[in-house]
């Protein structure tokens, strides 16, 4: 697992060619990709000359990185839904960008992992997950993706928070 803050999809993208040529596992999952929608210049100017964004190039972005982890030996590609930020004009932006990831997933064959069940309150700040509820929603939608995967009562586990 390998963190990149701020990264783009073209940016992991690179990463993950980088790390195929040196180990090719057999399962990729990305978790990754909200900053192609945070950061377009869109989102914070709406003014007249500034191109609107373009949720389906987010989502090709973001299917390009499991098609070329294809082609070098990935036998089974997961991509996460982008997870709905806290403010509104993301929020929609992110709803939009799923709609094509669904779609391209089915296409392409790969694993679309759910994240529908992470809610405005499960948010540490305005995008990250906190680590509560949270990261064991987040956690829990990823490993249910495989089948050797058992899930712990996390309710035993976890910390009092009292």
């Amino acid at each position: 697992m390998t963190y990149h803050p701020n990264a783009t999809a073209k940016e992991i993208n690179h990463y993950v060619k980088y790390r195929l040529q040196q180990d090719c596992p057999d399962n990729l999952i990305v978790v990754a990709c909200l900053n192609d929608v945070l950061h377009h210049p869109s989102i914070k100017d709406t003014s007249p000359g500034v191109p609107p964004l373009d949720p389906m190039e987010v989502a090709k972005g973001i299917i390009n990185i499991g098609k070329d982890a294809q082609k070098a030996g990935v036998a089974r590609i997961c991509i996460s839904e982008l997870i709905r930020p806290k403010f509104e004009i993301g929020r929609l932006a992110v709803e939009k960008v799923n709609e094509f990831l669904r779609e391209q997933c089915t296409r392409e064959g790969f694993v679309l992992i759910s994240q529908g069940n992470i809610s405005r309150y499960d948010l540490g700040d305005a995008i990250h997950v906190n680590n509560f509820e949270g990261t064991d929603k987040l956690r829990e939608n990823v490993c249910s993706q495989f089948y050797t995967y058992r899930p712990i009562q996390s309710s035993n586990f976890r910390r009092d928070r009292g």
